[in-house]
């Protein structure tokens, strides 16, 4: 019997430090899997953060592009109308080509935008500049009303620009 107890000791010590190596290994293999899992969550969301910086971005330089361009063509159209005469044809077709350039992007851009108050505001502002580029000869009617018109969708065009252009700010600065 004496025999029998250091040759038991002998495997249970065995079993005992094999347990512990094979719990170690399990415990480590464990933690390296879930710091993979988390450092692959951090770079899906930091490449979703990038997305919409991106799109944001985009979003904002397609909506100034709008401004700028939509101005200059509601003058332009407003003028050939009061004339009767076509001016500059050249120059209205690339305003024109600008403003449809920056309206696909500004909606393409709008669609992406994961913040519902941004993409209804954005909306806004595409509809509000539409009305404003559709030349006033297919509006038919008054042009002095269309021109009464045009001034206070305007007023209404740089507020809503404005608001959105913080809301973009805003979702910039969370996303940084």
């Amino acid at each position: 019997m004496a025999d029998v107890s250091p040759w038991l000791q002998t495997v249970i010590g065995g079993l005992m430090t094999l347990a512990g190596g094979a719990l170690t290994h399990w415990m480590t293999l464990r933690r390296e899997r879930d710091a993979r899992r988390h450092e692959a969550d951090d770079r899906r969301n930091r490449q979703r953060a990038d997305f919409q910086i991106n799109t944001l971005r985009e979003l904002q330089d397609a909506l100034c592009r709008i401004m700028k361009s939509v101005y200059s063509l509601a003058d332009v159209d407003y003028h050939d109308t009061i004339s009767g005469v076509e001016r500059d044809k050249k120059k209205f077709s690339r305003l024109w080509r600008e403003w449809q350039d920056a309206y696909a992007m500004a909606t393409v851009c709008s669609a992406r935008v994961r913040d519902t108050a941004v993409r209804e505001a954005a909306g806004g502002i595409l509809k509000m500049a539409f009305s404003l580029a559709t030349p006033l000869r297919r509006k038919g009617g008054d042009l002095d009303q269309s021109r009464e018109n045009a001034e206070d969708i305007r007023e209404e065009l740089i507020a809503g620009f404005d608001r959105v252009n913080d809301m973009i700010g805003e979702l910039l600065r969370d996303l940084y």
